[in-house]
């Protein structure tokens, strides 16, 4: 229905009414209505002709009732639809001109951000990622900065080749892997090192495929990290672990040796002393001869459970400050007696030599065993150097070290001009009866007692060594803040000293041990009582008086022979004590040094060794009552 409410013909307007029109009942609501373009197009050629003159037409939608109306305002205008759909289009031009920067805009953005992302991604990794591709040539490169661009080469990468950025080893190695990546489009990686100014690198390089879609050609992404620290660290615990390995192995050996050397040194205590007893009767000049090459043999045996046990770590050290310059110096008549006129010995001592805290005598035997090895590399002569002086040892580099203590250490050093020795058989060279010289030439323990020896004083020992050249032992051994060195008592010379008829208690399990033992005494001048237990003995000196309890440290039972002795000493004031043992366990000996105040006599023994130890025993205990 269309109601005419307006007409100026002068003003050239006209307001139209048009309810419920058809367009408007098409649509669904009045807020999603697009209007009636129909009807007004209508109009405005109506109202064209009817006014004279040309129109235009707006319209507005509404409800009135319940009934969509729309009211058209036609008005004198130069506006024509041609006109009109020319500046629509432009418009609609404009708008999308403006919607698609504002898509290239965001696009821009996007990019831009993921952009910076992807950068700060790369810098984060700290790796050197490079894009390169079909033919080999790089096209980008992303160098991290700062310390992590430390061992990356300082090299332009892009335009140029593989061969062009990377030396020729790794070159090869990542072209291998860059042909097989391109073949099958699995990913690789690969590991090189590089060695610049000195100091070397380690790098692993990843390398995946980089699709060219518009070729259909495979280029390649390279990641490579430094992975030096990591390298390190991993060869590190590698060495770590096989020096656990071999110290598992070295103490599992010792725990052997050291169980064979206590029962060896029993069997060895009672054939010694008997053929030593048997050599004191009368007897004929072949059998004297017999039991002499006997108790030779017996000698040799006992040194070779000395080296076991010294190789174990278990034999009682008895340590005092020493002057290590002054030990070597005295040392170089028995050297040269010892090593021959073909060797030549060289002693080098340093000015301000430090002191050291060990075991002076098995210092020289350790000196004199290295000597001889060195002998022995040089059968057509060549020269020994013999050195000391004093080192720190890095927390760095005792931290590389098994059961190692950084600090002040006293060097001794034993050079030769000799064979030197092959890796295997510097890796093997500490292995008890481990030997490069001839059958029946060496038994192997030379190398293994000084080992143990210098473990046991807790310090340090290291083999350098080059065939052809010759071989250098180091020894590390702690620095004793002391300013003298203690002096140490000369051996004894003449007879030993007869009893007094003092009563001995000898208390050994080893039946035949005790038997050797309770004649050797009675043999100097002494009273015995003996027996086999810790229980029995103490039965015995609550029953009388006993001057010296001589005792087994390894006793069967609850009670050790330091336990017994405690107990006895307790019980009975100013009673004197002698220990006697193959193999000391803990008993008397902590940290491989032996107890203060402890005597003890080593197995296997002569009648001379314990007539003095007896006789020092007693003398100490009196002289303190």
């Amino acid at each position: 229905r269309f109601e005419l409410t307006a007409m100026d013909r002068e003003a050239g307007t006209a307001t139209v009414v048009v309810r419920s029109p058809w367009e408007l009942l098409m649509q669904a609501n009045l807020q999603e209505r697009w209007g009636c373009p129909f009807m007004r197009g209508k109009l405005i050629g109506i109202f064209r002709h009817a006014l004279g003159v040309n129109c235009w037409a707006t319209e507005s939608a509404y409800e009135e009732g319940g009934e969509p109306v729309v009211e058209f305002a036609l008005y004198r205008s130069s506006m024509t639809i041609e006109a009109e759909v020319k500046r629509l289009r432009a418009e609609q031009a404009s708008q999308r001109a403006r919607w698609l920067q504002e898509e290239v805009d965001l696009r821009t953005g996007q990019l831009r951000d993921s952009e910076a992302r992807l950068r700060a991604t790369l810098a984060s990794m700290n790796s050197w990622v490079l894009t390169m591709d079909a033919g080999g040539c790089f096209l980008s490169s992303h160098m991290p900065s700062g310390a992590a661009a430390g061992r990356f080469p300082d090299v332009v990468a892009v335009g140029r080749s593989l061969r062009d950025v990377f030396p020729s080893e790794a070159a090869a190695l990542i072209e291998e892997a860059a042909a097989a990546v391109r073949a099958d489009g699995q990913a690789r990686s690969v590991r090189y090192d590089v060695t610049a100014d000195g100091e070397q690198a380690w790098f692993a390089c990843s390398m995946s495929v980089l699709n060219d879609a518009a070729q259909g050609r495979r280029g390649l992404t390279l990641v490579i990290q430094d992975i030096t620290a990591a390298y390190l660290a991993e060869e590190k615990e590698t060495q770590l672990r096989a020096q656990l390995r071999q110290a598992q192995k070295m103490e599992a050996i010792g725990q052997l040796t050291g169980g064979v050397a206590h029962d060896f040194n029993n069997l060895l205590t009672s054939i010694y002393g008997n053929l030593e007893l048997a050599l004191a009767e009368p007897i004929g000049d072949e059998a004297r001869s017999c039991i002499e090459n006997a108790l030779a043999s017996a000698t040799s045996a006992a040194t070779l459970t000395h080296r076991l046990l010294a190789f174990s770590r278990r034999q009682p050290l008895q340590p005092y400050r020493v002057d290590p310059r002054n030990l070597v110096t005295g040392m170089e008549v028995l050297l040269r007696r010892t090593l021959g006129e073909h060797i030549d010995i060289e002693v080098v001592g340093s000015a301000g030599q430090w002191q050291c805290e060990i075991d002076g005598t098995q210092l020289e035997s350790a000196i004199l065993n290295l000597a001889i090895n060195a002998r022995d590399a040089m059968p057509d002569g060549g020269k020994i150097t013999i050195e000391t002086g004093n080192v720190r040892i890095s927390p760095e580099y005792a931290e590389e070290q098994e059961d190692l203590r950084a600090g002040q250490y006293v060097m001794v050093a034993i050079s030769d001009t000799g064979a030197g020795m092959s890796e295997e058989v510097q890796r093997r060279a500490f292995d008890p009866f481990f030997t490069t010289k001839g059958l029946g030439k060496g038994s192997g323990l030379g190398l293994s007692m000084v080992y143990g020896f210098v473990r046991q004083s807790r310090g340090h020992i290291k083999i350098y060594s080059e065939v052809g050249v010759g071989t250098t032992v180091k020894l590390y051994l702690p620095r004793s803040t002391e300013q003298t060195a203690d002096r140490v008592e000369a051996a004894p010379v003449g007879p030993a000293p007869r009893g007094d008829g003092a009563l001995v208690l000898v208390v050994e399990d080893d039946a035949p041990v005790r038997r050797v033992s309770v004649r050797f005494l009675e043999s100097i001048g002494y009273r015995t009582r003996d027996c086999g237990t810790a229980l029995e003995a103490l039965q015995i000196m609550n029953e009388e008086p006993v001057d010296l309890l001589f005792t087994d440290v390894v006793l069967p039972g609850d009670f050790n022979g330091a336990q017994l002795a405690r107990a006895a000493q307790e019980a009975h004031e100013g009673l004197a004590v002698l220990y006697t043992s193959g193999y000391t366990e803990n008993a008397i000996v902590h940290h491989g040094r032996l107890d203060v105040g402890v005597h003890l006599v080593e197995k296997p023994f002569t009648r001379d060794v314990l007539a003095r130890r007896v006789h020092a025993a007693l003398g100490l205990a009196r002289s303190r009552r």
